[in-house]
């Protein structure tokens, strides 16, 4: 390729069209190109993996620190910290090692895989934490509707063919345009069942079946429907535990002086502490844990009442409707 330039720069086209005519140009012209693609592929991957190591952090985790800082926006919440960034320079020793030797002859791993430094304030839990208060949230937008029609999600049928054009009877050709339909899990339902749709694609919802009528407990894995088999998708009623929404807003509890802040003998007198119903979590002003109201037998109350006074790191969350 660099003689075709100097040809073509230096005006001898006869050479130029000769040259390029021949079989071993026109390979070497092809290779220079995949060669080219492969090094800007490769490169973008490079990159991204060095951005994943300054920052001390994969994919998922970034994905889940985007949806926080959405929810927490939203919620007028303080914002969620990565509790595994340390700095460039420390990150890197963590992933690759305090010698440089060790970059290029990766033979032991620098940090603790099971319990890894954390930065100050975090906890090591603050990640699934955040994720069960995403889910909880997800829960709260969904909304509960009735199916009218039954469906089957062809996971005993034998000719995926026949089970598609059956489909497309039913519900039409716009069920076919949903790839998620087509390679996700579909779920089964039969007239007169409660269903928590949470999203829709096309013609099609994600759903989960519900036991015990709208204000159900959410029950099994959930499923992509046709939102044919559903009464009214544009419905209002959003799913709740029950009392949610008379407990929204600022309310005073008592506990333990130790949960509270306090210590030494006064741990056992009962001490106020406000706390801050919106929607289906609940935030306490000493902890950066969010909460979530639990549907029980007998009461509401909120799971994590053990979180540490000192970092808020500790404590647990349970998802709208878990009993």
């Amino acid at each position: 390729p660099i003689r075709l330039f100097l040809m073509w720069y230096r005006n001898k086209y006869a050479m130029f069209w000769f040259m390029l005519r021949r079989f071993v140009t026109i390979v070497a012209i092809v290779l220079t190109i995949v060669a080219l693609v492969v090094l800007v592929l490769v490169g973008s991957l490079a990159w991204d993996l060095h951005w994943s190591l300054s920052n001390n952090i994969s994919m998922v985790e970034e994905l889940i620190v985007d949806k926080a800082k959405g929810r927490r926006h939203d919620s007028k919440e303080a914002q969620f910290n990565f509790p595994y960034d340390l700095g460039t320079a420390r990150n890197w020793e963590e992933i690759m090692g305090r010698r440089w030797i060790t970059w290029f002859l990766p033979v032991k791993f620098g940090g603790e895989a099971v319990w890894p430094t954390l930065c100050e304030g975090a906890g090591h839990f603050d990640l699934s934490v955040e994720q069960l208060a995403q889910k909880a949230n997800k829960l709260a937008r969904s909304i509960s509707v009735q199916a009218v029609a039954d469906f089957d999600s062809g996971e005993t049928s034998r000719c995926f063919c026949r089970y598609w054009c059956g489909v497309g009877c039913r519900f039409g050709c716009n069920a076919y345009c949903c790839s998620a339909a087509c390679c996700d899990r579909r779920l089964s339902l039969s007239a007169g069942s409660w269903a928590l749709v949470s999203r829709r694609d096309g013609a099609w919802a994600h759903a989960r079946l519900l036991e015990g009528g709208p204000q159900g407990v959410p029950v099994g894995p959930g499923g992509w429907v046709p939102e044919a088999c559903f009464e009214d998708l544009a419905s209002d009623e959003r799913y709740e535990v029950p009392f949610q929404s008379l407990l929204q807003g600022h309310w005073i509890a008592t506990g333990p002086a130790a949960i509270a802040g306090g210590g030494g003998d006064g741990g056992s007198q009962p001490v106020e502490r406000k706390i801050r119903v919106h929607g289906p979590l609940v935030r306490v002003p000493f902890s950066r844990t969010p909460f979530a109201l639990r549907a029980e037998v007998d009461s509401d109350t909120t799971d994590g009442a053990d979180a540490d006074a000192d970092n808020g790191s500790s404590g647990s969350v349970s998802l709208l409707g878990g009993r």
